[in-house]
């Protein structure tokens, strides 16, 4: 697992523009561009209309661990407990037209089973 140091946030301001944020994500593996609309409810970070793309990452370089440790990581930075990402319905890729269900990250890690 990476620390959370190695996983770097930053807004990308020109990229931005009213409740649509783009960040650059930068991790030991390469690094990400994510776009979505923002909206923060209390101890909820709504990102929906998701869309992202691997700038330097290679295929399947991350994987359901590594996004969930990003998105903990984010929590963290954006102070919340909890972010909801609703993405937004594909153009290309695994079924076009199709809209990805809702996902839910928690920041608190899992106690160990």
């Amino acid at each position: 697992m990476w620390t959370a140091a190695e996983i770097q946030i930053a807004l990308d301001d020109e990229a931005s523009a009213g409740s649509v944020l783009t960040v650059r994500i930068s991790t030991p593996a390469g690094q990400l561009l994510v776009m979505a609309e923002v909206e923060r409810y209390d101890s909820e970070l709504v990102l929906a209309n998701l869309h992202m793309q691997a700038e330097s990452l290679g295929r399947n370089s991350l994987g359901w661990n590594r996004l969930r440790q990003i998105a903990r990581v984010a929590a963290e930075k954006a102070d919340v407990e909890f972010i909801i990402i609703k993405g937004a319905t594909r153009t290309t890729g695994a079924g076009p037209g199709r809209t990805p269900s809702q996902l839910r990250f928690s920041r608190a890690i899992p106690a160990a089973c």
